[in-house]
């Protein structure tokens, strides 16, 4: 199926705003994603007014469009519906799980385990995302596995920037390694609590990286407005030239 324009721009800044690409506080131009995405301003306007009724952009009058920067206690509320979300789902898991779902679970185990030995940010993400990834899969419940994508959209701007502070890493992977086990005993309840252990786990981390670093939630405002154009200037001028 063919996207649109508007859903070619909102997926497309979606991606760059949980992958921490656009991070919160950046300016938007639409001037700028015109030309990188050579349409006209009506589908950037209405990828950016969805961007906005799910919370991840703000249009300010007057004053600009910004990713949404939200505080420790927005982010707390967050990951706290995000653990009951994630329990649910992954008890779900635990009573329609497969044997080669599980030897999946188990192979992706070992790459998250290769990503922590290298200490590879960029992998281990990717191994996190797959993980989660596939229990939703396993756990069969589209209407929550959105509103789940949702919240992990708006968070993990925020909590992939912390995985590099107090062997962040190492511990969501000891912690990945017990959910694993209780999905691999098909035991709801243990696999509802390691999930929901997880995330909050995860909070509380991010709690304290905010405190001992609190500018990490602050970003200069010059910033702001020159990092749009920094990574998109450069890649329209190609589209231009070509």
């Amino acid at each position: 199926m063919t996207l649109s324009n508007t859903d070619r721009v909102r997926i497309e800044l979606e991606h760059r705003i949980a992958s921490g690409d656009l991070p919160p506080g950046s300016a938007i131009d639409e001037s700028l994603l015109c030309t990188f995405f050579r349409v006209s301003r009506t589908p950037v306007r209405e990828a950016l007014l969805q961007l906005a009724a799910t919370g991840q952009v703000r249009i300010a009058p007057r004053a600009g469009i910004f990713v949404t920067q939200h505080t420790i206690e927005e982010l707390e509320e967050m990951l706290e519906t995000l653990a009951l979300l994630e329990g649910a789902c992954t008890q779900l898991a635990a009573y329609r799980i497969s044997n080669a779902q599980i030897r999946e679970l188990e192979r992706l185990q070992k790459r998250g385990a290769k990503a922590l030995q290298e200490k590879s940010l960029a992998d281990y993400a990717t191994y996190n995302a797959e993980l989660h990834a596939l229990i939703h899969s396993i756990a069969g419940n589209t209407f929550m596995v959105q509103q789940i994508e949702h919240l992990r959209r708006l968070t993990n701007p925020y909590r992939h920037r912390h995985l590099d502070q107090e062997n962040r890493m190492e511990q969501s992977w000891h912690e990945h390694q017990a959910l694993t086990q209780a999905l691999a005993l098909r035991d709801g309840p243990s696999a509802m609590q390691a999930a929901a252990s997880h995330v909050l786990s995860g909070a509380e981390s991010l709690r304290r990286v905010a405190r001992a670093h609190p500018e990490k939630w602050e970003f200069d405002k010059r910033e702001r407005y020159s990092w749009l154009h920094a990574q998109l200037n450069p890649l329209a001028g190609f589209y231009m030239r070509h």
